[in-house]
């Protein structure tokens, strides 16, 4: 017999080793019959074998099943927190996916996690048997999980929203606009006329049917046309005739009114403009402009593009609030300008007595302390009234029909009339943008520019009825306005900000953090002198944050009945005024409050300057999602968004002003943040030059930035974006024209005094 090789003995011997046994049988090896110890077939080796390897599958089959069931567990778990979400995750921007990749993610998360793959890999390379058909991959979890079984969390004032990360497109529109047709039918409209539309508007459409200037698409004709007569009933039957009873004021000499105007900063403002390489400077006389094309007249080719647009010096003052006159469709557009106030350091004692006689003269009344003319501790009690002014500037167009035009560049934009009070530093401005009939001229002459709402660093709310000379001459009207027929002040608080949610109804933000609405009809209609109050006081008197409110808006024309507030407190809220102890809902919280709150009507959301480079966009029905809209190199420092079209103006502390289309983003949320640079300003007071010198830089190509604001700071165009800039060099307020024949013209005030005017349509 031949001998076996090692090898063999080895696997042969194996093969004929018993079994490990590890229990102790009490009749092994006693033979007192089969039916006690087992029939005689059970007695044979391989058949143990054969009952012992079917126990041991029937316990890996009990082992499949328990896997399987907490596998479902997980998954429904997950899903569960994937459909609603958590209170305290942070979310981030929604993308479109297709539903081919959202049925992979999902097959992929139902399945076995990491820890149950190891574990089965494991249990297959020590047994080697064949398993039970059982399962965690073959469990049927689409059909346990549903998701109408669970129950929803109840809203909280910070509740997230519920919307996973990753949803089909018909989804994500319904989660953020609504479910109703009326709420998708006019995004819809908006992304088929200015999706793809570049960074300037187009003021008619192109042979793709993109762009072209029209009223916004929520409001209808018909209610368009309903709305401008019935909401001005107030206004035709008493309105009109209080605010001329209540409303005097004065005609004043150019000498008197020009000291309503910080007489320190009245002065010619000097200007580098032109290609980069070859820049000239032009003086800029005080109340006067100058062509914006002035410097580009020697150029050839692309750089020698027509320039629709005027440079105009507004006193030399910083520029704080700039406000296109709404329902304006003849040929004049009117411009409201505020500039900063007189300091105690910058007022000089024969210039305030010229101040207190012609104050004096007009209102009887003495004026503010020489020696210290703002006795207000802080920003939370009202200031000493001070001189302050409103400058109306009139710029024609280019035609005289009343189709689309722009900016007429025969005839230079005139300072037609100055509103002079004694207020103290205009704060914020704001036209009544509810439409109207025609405006009625009386048999002087003049023109209704409509409801103006002032607030002013006395605290003070004032709404006056603006009337101009309708001659379009180069002599100024300075006009001093002694008493007002509506003004009030909160009580044991201050007005900061102001809105309108319709043509009677006005809502301010005050320093304690509480929102007032009066409704003006009310408050003017006709009663006995006598018993008329001497402080109105207001219908809906609500606290809706803990200290200042910095800014406010509401969603007219389509939501005018949600207000959006900002404060110091870092925290943005919106609320609807129907029901504000429970319709109420906050953002997350800022180092820097946001200054500056505009809705945008195409994306149903408001944009709100953040402190990290970035404008951003948060939608009304997800408000604790914003979304990057913008991204800069410096702080924002001013924002507007478009009546006729969606494109949004920026000004920057840098002195950069962008302009861009946010609906290409919104559409496209995987694409890139294109933008286009309008021009850059910047100044300088190191030059012999008596109130420094501001250069204009422009003719830039769009650009893309990434979305990414956790990247390191790079230095651009030799700045870093922490650097600090001048207040000159900052672009402190911006607007676009909210008439829609004139929808692109856009205005632009610096820190210097400079204010640029120009039709950007294309």
């Amino acid at each position: 017999m031949a001998r076996d090789r090692p090898g063999d003995q080895i696997r042969r011997s194996g093969r004929q080793r018993q079994p490990r046994r590890y229990t102790l049988d009490a009749f092994d090896g006693v033979d007192i019959g089969s039916d006690i110890a087992g029939s005689s077939s059970d007695d044979d080796p391989a058949i143990r074998r054969s009952r012992r390897e079917e126990q041991e599958d029937g316990e890996f089959g009990m082992k499949d099943a328990m896997l399987a069931e907490e596998a479902l567990d997980d998954n429904i778990e997950g899903s569960r927190e994937r459909f609603y979400g958590n209170y305290g995750d942070e979310v981030g921007d929604d993308t479109i996916t297709n539903s081919a990749d959202i049925s992979e993610r999902e097959d992929e998360s139902f399945g076995d996690t990491d820890d149950e793959k190891l574990k089965h890999k494991k249990r297959k390379s020590e047994n080697t048997k064949p398993r039970s058909a059982l399962s965690a991959r073959q469990v049927p979890v689409y059909e346990a999980f549903d998701p109408t079984n669970i129950a929803i969390p109840p809203i909280k004032p910070t509740f997230r929203s519920a919307r996973p990360r990753h949803l089909a497109h018909e989804t994500r529109l319904k989660g953020i606009f609504g479910e109703e047709d009326r709420d998708l039918i006019p995004p819809l409209k908006y992304r088929d006329s200015w999706q793809c539309s570049k960074n300037l508007p187009n003021r008619v459409k192109d042979k793709w049917g993109q762009g072209g200037f029209e009223k916004p698409f929520v409001v209808d004709t018909e209610q368009f046309e309903k709305e401008s007569y019935n909401s001005w009933n107030w206004y035709r039957e008493f309105g009109k005739e209080q605010f001329r009873k209540f409303q005097t004021s004065n005609t004043i000499s150019d000498l008197s009114g020009r000291q309503f105007i910080n007489p320190c900063t009245i002065r010619t403002l000097s200007c580098l403009q032109g290609s980069h390489q070859r820049q000239e400077l032009f003086e800029i006389q005080p109340f006067d402009a100058i062509k914006a094309s002035e410097g580009w007249k020697q150029e050839t080719g692309l750089k020698s593009r027509r320039r629709d647009g005027w440079i105009l010096n507004a006193g030399g003052g910083k520029i704080n609030a700039l406000k296109w006159c709404p329902n304006r469709d003849g040929t004049t557009q009117y411009l409201a300008v505020t500039t900063a106030e007189v300091t105690k350091d910058e007022k000089a004692p024969d210039i305030l007595l010229h101040i207190s006689e012609a104050m004096e003269d007009v209102t009887n009344r003495p004026v503010a302390e020489a020696s210290d003319p703002r006795k207000a501790k802080s920003a939370f009690e009202a200031a000493e009234p001070t001189p302050s002014a409103i400058q109306i500037w009139a710029v024609n167009t280019a035609s005289e029909s009343f189709d689309p035009a722009s900016v007429n560049m025969d005839q230079k934009p005139h300072l037609l009339n100055v509103i002079c009070g004694v207020w103290g530093t205009i704060r914020h401005i704001e036209w009544c943008p509810i439409p109207r009939e025609s405006k009625e001229s009386d048999e002087e002459r003049t023109v209704s520019l409509g409801l103006l709402a002032i607030i002013s660093s006395d605290g003070n709310l004032r709404v006056l009825d603006v009337y101009v000379q309708s001659s379009f001459g180069q002599i100024v009207e300075w006009r001093l306005y002694d008493e007002v027929a509506f003004c009030t002040k909160p009580k044991h608080t201050i007005a900061t900000c102001v809105t309108w949610l319709s043509s009677c109804m006005i809502a301010i933000g005050c320093s304690s953090g509480s929102v007032a609405i009066y409704d003006i009809a009310e408050l003017l209609s006709p009663v006995p002198q006598s018993s008329r109050p001497i402080s109105p006081r207001p219908f809906f008197n609500h606290v809706l944050h803990y200290s200042y409110v910095l800014a406010i808006t509401c969603g007219y024309p389509s939501r005018p009945h949600l207000i959006f507030t900002s404060s110091v407190s870092g925290y943005t809220r919106v609320t609807d005024i129907l029901a504000p102890d429970t319709d109420t809902l906050l953002s997350n919280r800022v180092r820097f409050a946001p200054t500056q709150l505009v809705w945008s009507e195409a994306l149903q959301g408001i944009f709100h300057l953040t402190d990290d480079h970035t404008v951003r966009l948060s939608h009304w029905r997800n408000f604790s999602l914003a979304s990057v809209t913008a991204k800069l190199g410096a702080n924002p420092a001013s924002v507007a968004v478009g009546t006729a079209h969606p494109h949004i103006l920026i000004g920057g502390s840098d002195g950069s002003v962008t302009v861009l289309n946010p609906l290409r983003k919104f559409w496209y949320v995987k694409g890139p943040l294109i933008q286009l640079m309008w021009f850059w300003h910047e100044w300088s007071g190191r030059n012999n030059v008596a109130g420094g010198v501001s250069r204009i830089v422009e003719g830039f190509k769009a650009e893309k930035k990434v979305d990414n604001t956790s990247t390191k700071h790079k230095v651009i165009l030799g700045h870093h974006p922490l650097t600090l800039y001048d207040e000159a060099t900052a672009i402190t307020a911006v607007c676009w024209n909210p008439n829609v024949s004139y929808g692109g013209w856009a205005a632009v005030g610096a820190g210097s005094g400079l204010v640029r005017v120009e039709d950007l349509a294309c």
